[in-house]
């Protein structure tokens, strides 16, 4: 199971906010300046955008959402491929 980070940090939230169903994850690390990195990025391309901590592997999940349809995610994946991000796929929140 993931837990959230503390909320102190400027880059993160609990879960991306918003009530949707589905996210986009764009990457996995064992960095946390990277997430940070990569969420402030995606926020600057217009994405809402959240990580958290897996605690099974010690990784940093980042993530494009919350989105309210699996379509919107699907446009959203969609248009972090166009941007470059290898391999976005998506994630049915629960």
């Amino acid at each position: 199971p993931a837990t959230a980070l503390p909320m102190e940090n400027p880059a993160q939230e609990d879960d991306g906010g918003g009530e949707g169903q589905f996210a986009v994850q764009i990457a996995l690390t064992a960095d946390d300046a990277e997430a940070r990195r990569r969420v402030e990025q995606l926020r600057a391309q217009g994405f809402p955008a959240y990580y958290y901590s897996r605690t099974a592997d010690r990784r940093f999940a980042v993530r494009a959402g919350r989105f309210s349809s699996r379509d919107e995610a699907e446009i959203a994946r969609r248009r972090l491929e166009e941007l470059g991000y290898k391999n976005p796929y998506l994630s049915e929140l629960r």
